[in-house]
């Protein structure tokens, strides 16, 4: 198994918009689709490209702030992927939402680009803005656990996560 971290526009790239959503019911099953040859490297300049997607891997889903996204906010199983043409569809199952959405401004600046995170795949994100999906290296993993749960809460278990929904406050939802 492997884990990801995929970053999209939480309308255009949440088939049927439930990217902003803070109830669970909205994401499970949900389907994220968008432009991609394939996960990445978390590597500036890089373009290799790192394994597939398959089903049961573990995904990171963070959704862009400038779209009506709250940063990192939910965690998932994939139950199935498929690249089809330059399009990569995941559909999502067992999600759990973090319990405290964060974004990169949570970090302080770093003077040439970005961000310090105290995570090399965050790190890379904050300068790398746009869509996309790099693999969670194992040697990186426990530090990204370690700023998600500091910055975002305790992940409940999975028997506690199970039918949990969190309102989402009504000035968090775009209206249009």
């Amino acid at each position: 198994m492997n884990q990801y971290f995929i970053k999209i526009d939480p309308i255009k790239e949440c088939v049927r918009a439930f990217g902003q959503s803070r109830m669970v019911s909205r994401w499970e099953s949900g389907e994220i689709a968008f432009k991609s040859k394939g996960p990445t490297f978390a590597v500036k300049g890089s373009s290799q490209l790192a394994p597939e997607i398959q089903h049961g891997d573990e995904l990171w889903i963070w959704t862009h702030e400038d779209n009506g996204g709250q940063g990192l906010v939910a965690k998932a199983t994939a139950a199935s992927a498929d690249i089809t043409g330059e399009v990569l569809r995941v559909i999502l199952k067992d999600v759990v939402l973090v319990p405290s959405p964060f974004d990169f401004d949570k970090f302080k600046k770093n003077p040439g680009n970005g961000h310090y995170t105290g995570t090399r795949l965050l790190d890379y994100k904050s300068i790398s803005r746009g869509t996309g999906v790099c693999l969670i290296e194992d040697d990186d993993y426990v530090d990204f656990v370690d700023v998600v749960e500091k910055f975002g809460g305790k992940f409940p278990s999975p028997s506690e996560a199970n039918g949990l929904e969190i309102a989402t406050p009504p000035s968090a939802v775009l209206m249009g």
